[in-house]
């Protein structure tokens, strides 16, 4: 009798992680959305860099640019067999596909909306994607070869559906679900399945957003820049046992509240590819710097923080800011000689938006430390108590958004689940009223003129996509549109100190100036665009959020600059640290020691 000899079991998939630096000048764009994608079999990444889609093989070093695809494309998605790339246009308003290996992109879909598609996936012959104004409201669905687009996910006026994913059973979809219009939108989310057949909804989890089914049998999901694992049964549709935290410090939205997406995405074969950034949709390090029109840039000497809406003093020696590192948002002001340290304004409750009043006396902001989100007034100096200017209704929120150089009216916004209106409040009887009966889905962000005869104001309707509009002071309801374009994305207007300029911004991470003049007649100049400052900068800011530039007496411009994701430093040169992602490989091993699927 022969004994049998015992042979060792397999050692299991060893796991790697390594990093991947992009090429010599190029520079994550799009980053409101997902902007890397792996493809299914783990063979292939793209990513959205300088307005185009990088290609990169795991066997090959360099990434090699995808011909066609010069558009700004946004929210690459692998085809079922990688050997296409289905990807937005923002400019055209379209969904394309092209092959990896390049060449004549083709339209599957065009949108009639204002607003960016939310998240999007190429499942079988389907591709799926969140819808926002136009035609259609929540999450639609479009064949991959082109043809009709048809709602399957119906949401209420103030949700939005986000990260469509179909589930292996071919009949259920999974989706996140974000309500409201506050910058804490994607971390009160839910992670919902639904019925295709039925239409019967279930919720998921509650507190998180761009869920994603892997075939390990995990739901992802991501919270305050980490990702979660739990146990997903896929026939019951329901998560078993609690999450664990598997990958820390992955970036999200930098627009903030744009879209609840992750830059993370998961091959089939357990590889995933990551965007290494902030832990926090609000709470990024950002640093404040002063660009002129020929792109020199000169960063505040205040350390890098959460900040954000910065508006420079009348006197132009100050910069009042918001902070928000999501668990308080405060109003500080800081002297731009660097002579003092930067001093908190506000006290109590969540402070935003700070608007100076035309003799650098006072200081507006939006706040809740009564309950309610209304807008408040505060001496600069800090001194005497803080006083209630507006009411809102239940549901409303107020926001201000530019003084009038004579004192008496302050301009702000009333948002009520999704729609924003424009009001006007005088500040002599503090009674407010409809301006111009100005209503958008996205925030308005009007401006006075230094001279108080105009209004700058953006508007992005069903109909009209970001453009710029002047509006006489008092309103006459004909106002004069500055940009043209069917595809324009034009937003944030505010004008020069001496009112013969109006900036605002064209595109992601630009800027753009028309030359302004009044006397006989109101006209204005062909828009030029100006540098954005040196190769490196990440300027945040989305038409879904509030004007975050300012100008100053010397003809400069004041920016919210992401640190995180390009490193400049707080005062004295600026360096860069190049823009990179992490690769790792075998990850299904990991996920499935961690997070025992049975």
């Amino acid at each position: 009798m022969v004994a049998s000899i015992a042979r060792p079991s397999a050692a299991p998939p060893v796991v790697t992680r390594f990093l991947v630096r992009l090429g010599e000048g190029q520079l994550f764009t799009n980053t409101g959305d997902l902007t890397i994608a792996i493809s299914p079999d783990g063979s292939k990444m793209a990513y959205s860099a300088n307005q185009r889609l990088y290609l990169r093989s795991m066997s090959d070093l360099d990434a090699q640019p995808i011909r066609g695809t010069d558009v700004n494309p946004r929210r690459p998605m692998f085809s079922p067999d990688g050997s296409s790339i289905a990807y937005f246009s923002p400019e055209e308003r379209a969904l394309k596909r092209i092959a990896v290996t390049g060449g004549a992109p083709v339209t599957v879909s065009t949108s009639d909306s204002p607003n960016a598609p939310f998240g999007g996936a190429w499942n079988g012959d389907w591709i799926f994607f969140g819808q926002l104004g136009g035609t259609y409201q929540g999450i639609v669905r479009v064949p991959a070869s082109g043809g009709k687009v048809e709602t399957v996910v119906t949401v209420k006026p103030d949700e939005i559906a986000d990260a469509p994913q179909l589930l292996p059973d071919g009949e259920h979809l999974l989706f996140t679900l974000g309500r409201g219009v506050g910058a804490d939108r994607w971390q009160k989310s839910q992670i919902m399945v639904q019925s295709l057949k039925t239409g019967e909804r279930r919720m998921l989890v509650d507190g998180g957003s761009d869920g994603r089914y892997v075939k390990t049998g995990h739901l992802l999901y991501a919270l305050a820049g980490v990702v979660f694992a739990v146990r997903f049964d896929a026939s019951r549709l329901a998560v078993v046992g609690g999450p664990v935290p598997m990958v820390e410090g992955v970036r999200r939205s930098s627009a903030g509240i744009q879209t609840g997406a992750a830059q993370l995405s998961v091959a089939d074969n357990g590889s995933l590819v990551y965007v290494p950034g902030p832990v926090s949709l609000v709470g990024a390090q950002r640093t404040l710097m002063l660009l002129d029109q020929n792109g020199r840039a000169e960063a505040l000497k205040a350390q890098p923080g959460p900040y954000r809406d910065p508006r420079i003093s009348p006197d132009g020696k100050q910069v009042a800011f918001g902070s928000d590192d999501g668990r308080e948002a405060s109003v500080w002001v800081y002297d731009l000689s660097g002579a003092t340290s930067m001093r908190r304004l506000t006290l109590g409750g969540n402070n935003r938006y700070p608007v100076w009043s035309p003799d650098g006396a006072r200081i507006a902001f939006q706040s809740d430390r009564e309950g309610d989100t209304a807008i408040f007034m505060q001496r600069a100096d800090g001194s005497g108590a803080a006083e209630r200017l507006t009411k809102p209704e239940q549901g409303e929120t107020h926001a201000p958004e530019s003084w009038s150089p004579d004192g008496t009216s302050l301009l702000f916004s009333a948002a009520k689940r999704s729609t924003f209106v424009s009001m006007l409040l005088s500040l002599d009887n503090r009674k407010a009223s409809l301006f111009a009966d100005l209503r958008s889905g996205q925030p308005i962000n009007a401006a006075f003129s230094p001279d108080g005869k105009w209004v700058a104001y953006q508007s992005r309707g069903t109909s009209t996509v970001g453009q710029i509009f002047v509006q006489p002071f008092p309103p006459t309801g004909t106002p004069y549109q500055i940009t043209r374009g069917t595809n324009s994305s034009a937003a944030y207007p505010f004008w020069s100190r001496d009112g013969r300029q109006l900036y605002y911004i064209p595109g992601p991470g630009q800027f753009a100036v028309v030359d302004i003049t009044t006397r006989p007649s109101f006209a204005f100049s062909d828009p030029r665009v100006l540098s954005r400052g040196p190769s490196g900068f990440v300027i945040i800011g989305g038409p879904a959020d509030r004007r975050q530039n300012d100008s100053t007496s010397d003809g400069r411009v004041i920016a919210v600059v992401d640190a995180t994701a390009t490193g400049p430093t707080a005062a004295g040169p600026t360096s860069f640290s190049t823009p990179q992602f992490v690769v790792v490989t075998n990850w299904f091993e990991e996920l499935k020691t961690r997070v025992p699927a049975k």
